[in-house]
């Protein structure tokens, strides 16, 4: 028996993949069903593309990662005639396709795996722990006409380029290139209240709006779990107009990122409040270029 699946999860599942977008994107919380979504996705896949010269390409952290969080549900699914799979090559069968690979994308140098390759549809599994340069040589390789990727994922930084340069991308999501879809708990039928429950009492601060809200929030370099919140953040008009008149001590934050990005924190402090008041970001990879100055 299967379980079944959400409203969100069903219309994914039954928009034709004619009518997808070229990078599919499915990010929330944790246990909201975007994996589960994936499966019969992967099988239209494979019906879709089956007269396609190309490979199919599922992805993630480690072979072993991509069977325990895809592969065993998809094979209990279709029943052991319907498939082989070679869990050393990662060489994989589904019904009558059998150009579908395995890989795992642990490190930078993941990439020399599809070098070279022609690959008409991909799934990432947990793309944001998915290096960049081999997410973008994947996509390099979806040269055949009608090429599909799809990816899940949790959240992670708001400045991970995932979310800068894909989800959060308006020019991309307004042109159909990239679509984006938000899944939360509620999207998925077959966990109890009790469960949820016991995950948003378990979390607090950027964790609980990561886990339970699926949203896109800064955790690195956070100190006390719960000290996230958007009463902290503050505009130009909620500035108090003698803050840089007071008797304040003035801290120059630097990150400066000679591999990551580059960051300088404007900080003030008045003995009872710190105040992040500008930010410069930079990041040498995204742009392409070192900044000279």
């Amino acid at each position: 028996m299967i379980n079944p699946y959400g409203e969100k999860a069903f219309r994914f599942i039954t928009n034709p993949i004619e009518d997808d977008a070229k990078i599919n994107i499915l990010h929330g919380s944790v246990r909201s069903s975007k994996t589960w979504a994936m499966h019969p996705k992967i099988l239209q896949l494979v019906k879709h593309f089956a007269k396609v010269q190309g490979m199919g390409v599922i992805t993630g952290v480690s072979k072993e990662a991509i069977h325990d969080n895809v592969l065993r549900d998809l094979f209990n699914i279709i029943g052991e005639k319907n498939y082989s799979y070679n869990r050393q090559t990662g060489d994989l069968r589904l019904f009558t396709e059998p150009n579908i690979k395995v890989i795992g994308a642990k490190d930078e140098g993941s990439e020399k795996y599809i070098r070279g390759k022609t690959v008409k549809w991909a799934y990432g599994d947990e793309l944001t722990l998915m290096p960049e340069s081999f997410f973008h040589q994947l996509l390099n390789r979806m040269s055949p006409p009608g090429a599909r990727f799809y990816g899940t994922t949790n959240p992670d930084s708001p400045y991970h380029h995932l979310y800068t340069d894909f989800i959060n991308d308006k020019k991309k999501l307004d042109s159909g290139l990239v679509r984006s879809i938000h899944f939360c708990l509620d999207d998925n039928p077959n966990i109890t209240e009790e469960y949820k429950n016991f995950i948003k009492a378990s979390h607090s601060g950027v964790f609980f709006q990561r886990a339970v809200e699926g949203k896109w929030v800064v955790a690195e370099g956070a100190i006390y779990r719960d000290s996230w919140s958007d009463d902290l953040i503050y505009t130009d008009d909620d500035r108090p107009v003698d803050l840089y008149v007071r008797s304040v001590e003035r801290i120059i934050g630097i990150d400066y990122g000679t591999a990551n990005a580059q960051v300088y924190l404007d900080i003030l402090d008045d003995g009872k409040t710190l105040w992040i008041d500008n930010e410069y970001y930079w990041d040498s990879q995204k742009e392409a270029r070192q900044k000279n100055r």
